[in-house]
């Protein structure tokens, strides 16, 4: 992991690498279909965190990815149960995409999750994503992990407002997602040269 980066959780960089399950294994690559995923893990009486990308060109492709990052934890030998394993982070790189990056609504939603993060008591998750097609909206949920937070949040928001939401964004109210984000942007500035549809090579892809 970054030496020059004051971490205080302990973190596994796996990023160096694109899990590859799309449908259609195109050579482009294009940035709504890379995600950034963290998962927290409790084994030997500790916690830690592994973070992994996910090239999914749609959500069962992405469950596909995930599935397939739980497995690669279950191989571990220090990890005996699927329930010592939970997804707490996801990131659509879109969110780097720079009209909704420099959005004022995107900014205040950004801030909102920033200032939940260090007094955050690991029970809520902060879903951010967009709502029909032109809106994007937070949702602060109570869940046990990151997938059943984006269900939560599809099911309001078809309630609530009968549009279709699409979660970009997921991250536990907890201090450990401060430094997900950080290491977040330094997976970002090393992948970026592969966005806006850059052909690249087969040692990238898993």
């Amino acid at each position: 992991m970054n030496s020059t980066m004051q971490l205080h959780f302990n973190h596994a960089d796996h990023t160096r690498v694109l899990r590859d399950v799309r449908q259609k294994r195109l050579a482009d690559i294009v940035w709504e279909h890379i995600y950034y995923v963290g998962f927290r893990i409790f084994a030997g009486g500790k916690e830690r965190y592994r973070h992994a990308l996910i090239l999914a060109d749609n959500f069962e492709t992405f469950l596909e990815g995930i599935a397939s990052e739980y497995s690669a934890i279950l191989d571990q030998p220090t990890v005996t149960s699927a329930k010592d394993i939970s997804l707490v982070f996801i990131r659509n790189l879109m969110t780097k995409q720079s009209d909704m990056a420099e959005s004022p609504d995107y900014r205040n939603i950004t801030t909102e999750i920033q200032k939940e993060l260090p007094q955050g008591d690991g029970q809520h998750y902060m879903v951010f994503g967009t709502l029909g097609e032109d809106r994007i909206c937070l949702f602060k949920l109570q869940a046990d992990e990151a997938l059943t937070a984006i269900d939560m949040a599809c099911s309001a928001s078809l309630e609530q407002t009968k549009k279709r939401f699409v979660a970009l964004e997921v991250c536990l109210a907890h201090p450990a997602s401060i430094e997900c984000y950080a290491l977040f942007d330094a997976a970002f500035e090393r992948i970026s040269a592969l966005i806006d549809g850059v052909a690249i090579g087969t040692h990238f892809l898993q």
